[in-house]
């Protein structure tokens, strides 16, 4: 029996040697699908991460758009804020005001004033 084993033993050197060169001539054109591949494989790459960069550079630009429309709903909010403590007190102030001045009236002349008030509106009496 050969060193290679039962299938290379009845065989003739010319054969092995045919033998070779397909098996260099198969490893070649693997190694030359390898090289290809591996050229796919790194342009796939390449396209990915440019694909990132452009997907992290629109994410950026988004979020600082959103933080720029929440600075800016914050303002008016802050405003809106404002503006409803100063027409509160503003109400206080004039209803203050407006008891104060009625306080002050005599009492007489509070009455008369309810009296003429109270003749001035149409009755509702009888209606019905």
């Amino acid at each position: 029996m050969s060193a290679f084993g039962a299938p290379f033993g009845s065989m003739s050197v010319a054969d092995l040697g045919s033998l070779t060169r397909l098996e260099i001539e198969s490893n070649r054109k693997r190694e030359g699908e390898l090289v290809k591949l591996r050229k796919l494989l790194e342009e796939s790459q390449l396209e990915s991460e440019d694909a990132m960069n452009v997907l992290r550079k629109k994410h950026q630009d988004a979020c600082l758009d959103y933080q720029d429309q929440v600075e800016q709903l914050q303002k008016k909010n802050a405003k809106s804020r404002f503006l409803i403590v100063s027409f509160t007190l503003f109400a206080d102030k004039t209803v203050t005001t407006f008891l104060i001045q009625d306080r002050s009236r005599t009492p007489t002349s509070a009455a008369r004033s309810y009296r003429v008030n109270c003749y001035d509106r149409p009755s509702t009496e009888g209606q019905g």
